[in-house]
């Protein structure tokens, strides 16, 4: 869980026998591996308000869906509090 007990989700990078490698889309390196055990299942799309955006896992849209999530990593962290305030009305 990450703050706030929110759960924050990664794309899975890498599988072995030594557990999952994921990595953020708005993180430059991938995370340390973790167990098999610690994913808790599959994001196939995002809901905010009544908007709802799917996330391929393949194809030509997922290197764009990347993209989208670096730029948003960059241009977020100064709108979280608007964004957040928005959010709770």
């Amino acid at each position: 869980l990450g703050v706030n007990g929110r759960i924050w989700f990664h794309r899975v990078v890498a599988t072995s026998d030594a557990g999952v490698q994921t990595r953020g889309d708005t993180n430059a390196k991938a995370d340390a591996p973790v167990p098999k055990s610690a994913v808790l299942g599959r994001v196939s799309a995002v809901a905010w308000g009544p908007l709802q955006v799917p996330l391929p896992r393949s194809g030509p849209s997922a290197p764009v869906i990347r993209r989208l999530g670096l730029l948003w990593g960059r241009v977020a962290p100064p709108l979280r509090p608007l964004i957040d305030r928005i959010a709770r009305v």
